[in-house]
């Protein structure tokens, strides 16, 4: 793209009337007004009127579908300031707000050996002092600016975000400037941090949902690999941190040849170009640290991996295996499958346990597309006594989706879902900001939604089908946290693979 150019991206999609007020008669409205959208000549409008019940309106029908409308992302700007960091701007001027991204590469995947958890260590540091500010002092400065700020850490980047209102945007983003340039990382914030994660470790040990989330990282990926380690860190690693190994960290990725900046609000190209130019003059730049290292594929023979809770009434069920990249040519295709798999309210998963059976209150998958290839994940948690049982249905819908072909009408319904619930991610500046920032992390162009919709429409039986038999077909990791002496003997009775025992298991310690 010509540096400075601007892009305009289109998004079609389409909008559900809302004729039908609240949800039935009888909600907590208890009558009275009603709101409801009308679309008409490419423009909706908000209509007050009676409770739609008291005209006799026919609660047995669905409300319709309206014909497609388009909306517009604002105009998009990409350039690099003089120090080589990326910049994205979005004019959005309805409202005197700005929000800032501001999104380094690396995350988990910058860390080295043994060092589990520094990335977000560091992260939870950057408003913790700088060479002239106190973090009192820093986070005095923005309340009275209105200023919100956080940092925090994922698997493959570290995001920092700002949202102030415009006429303060110029101060705060000093504020800014000094938090990323000049954090000096004071020895007594460095111990509360430690001690505050800590604790958190130690919470997290008591809640079985982490458990097995954690235990099934461990299984797919091992502890040593940024994906498989736990993000808040182990008690050894916590324990061994110092002011120089954060500040190490910091040196290998907070730079401006790893940043890219996006910014959405009350701004214009020029006033940002300015206003960071002078922020960041002279900032230094370096290498940007290199993507996670891909895993092996999951082994085509399945483990089940029982981490034992004596007396637990309930059973968490993860099932998964390693998947695909953020990037991946199927990507519409996959989608679609987790959709239908597990990706909504109605999906095959959902209407099995929950709605069928009655065994949960609620099941889902989980399609992790990061910048190496993450994890297809499946989780649930069920009464002990039909544990075994809803692994063997788990997988049963596993295989059917694999082996058949979906039906039309219930492919023509998820993509629906998908395109419908698209806008709702660019309603906010955040929102539109952090899909920005996820398109550039992942190498992707900034007009890819304006083919989304295409994309969705053009999945069919036979592509989803294909999708689903290369990343789903072969073994898996199930995990189990629940009580062994109720589950053991009917997972092992499944023959699905062999049954490890892991006792006394928290979500940071490591495989015996």
């Amino acid at each position: 793209m010509k540096t400075g150019s601007p892009l305009r991206v289109c998004l079609v999609f389409v909008l559900v009337t809302a004729t039908s007020g609240c949800f039935g008669g009888g909600g907590r409205s208890g009558g009275g007004a009603s709101m409801g959208v009308s679309v008409g000549s490419g423009q909706a409008s908000v209509q007050v009127g009676t409770n739609p019940s008291e005209a006799g309106f026919d609660r047995s029908v669905a409300p319709g579908v309206a014909t497609s409308t388009r909306i517009r992302i604002p105009r998009l700007f990409e350039f690099e300031l003089p120090n080589g960091a990326a910049v994205i701007v979005a004019e959005r001027r309805a409202l005197p707000l700005v929000h800032l991204e501001l999104r380094f590469g690396g995350g988990a995947a910058a860390q080295s050996a043994g060092e589990a958890g520094l990335a977000g260590f560091t992260a939870a540091l950057l408003d913790a002092g700088t060479e002239s500010r106190t973090a009192r002092q820093i986070a005095d400065s923005l309340e009275f600016l209105g200023a919100e700020f956080s940092a925090q850490a994922g698997h493959d980047e570290m995001a920092v975000s700002l949202t102030v209102v415009k006429p303060r945007f110029s101060e705060a983003l000093g504020i800014l400037a000094d938090l990323i340039r000049n954090s000096s990382f004071p020895g007594e914030e460095v111990e509360r941090v430690r001690a505050e994660r800590l604790n958190q470790i130690r919470q997290e040990s008591d809640l079985p949902q982490a458990v097995a989330g954690e235990t099934l990282a461990e299984a797919l990926f091992g502890a040593g690999h940024p994906y498989g380690a736990p993000p808040v860190g182990t008690p050894a690693t916590l324990e061994g941190f110092t002011r120089d190994d954060v500040e190490r960290y910091r040196d290998r990725v907070i730079h401006a040849g790893n940043a890219t900046f996006v910014v959405v609000g009350d701004v214009t190209r020029d006033e940002v170009e300015s206003l960071l130019g002078e922020a960041f003059e002279g900032w230094g730049s370096g290498d940007a640290p290199a993507p996670a290292s891909a895993r092996s594929p999951s082994p085509a023979v399945s483990t089940v991996h029982l981490v034992d809770r004596p007396g637990s009434a309930q059973s968490e069920i993860r099932v998964g295996r390693v998947a695909v990249k953020r990037d991946d040519p199927a990507y519409f295709d996959l989608l679609v499958l987790n959709t239908v798999l597990g990706g909504s309210f109605t999906s095959r998963l959902n209407s099995n346990l929950r709605e069928d059976k009655g065994w949960s209150y609620g099941a889902g998958s989980d399609l992790q597309m990061r910048r190496a290839p993450g994890a297809f994940v499946v989780g649930t948690a069920v009464h002990t006594p039909v544990t075994a049982d809803a692994v063997r249905e788990i997988l049963g819908e596993l295989e059917r989706i694999a082996r058949e072909p979906v039906p039309p009408a219930e492919l023509a319904r998820a993509a629906g879902y998908i395109s419908l619930r698209l806008p709702e991610r660019f309603e906010t500046r955040a929102g539109l900001a952090m899909e920005l920032a996820e398109l550039r992390l992942h190498h992707l162009p900034l007009d890819f939604f304006e083919g989304f919709a295409a994309g969705v429409a053009r999945v069919t039986p036979e592509s989803l089908q294909s999708a689903a038999q290369r990343v789903l077909e072969g073994g898996w990791a199930i995990v189990v946290v629940g009580d062994r002496e109720s589950v053991e003997e009917p997972l092992r009775a499944l023959g699905v693979g062999e049954v490890v025992i892991h006792t006394s298991r928290s979500p940071t310690s490591s495989f015996p």
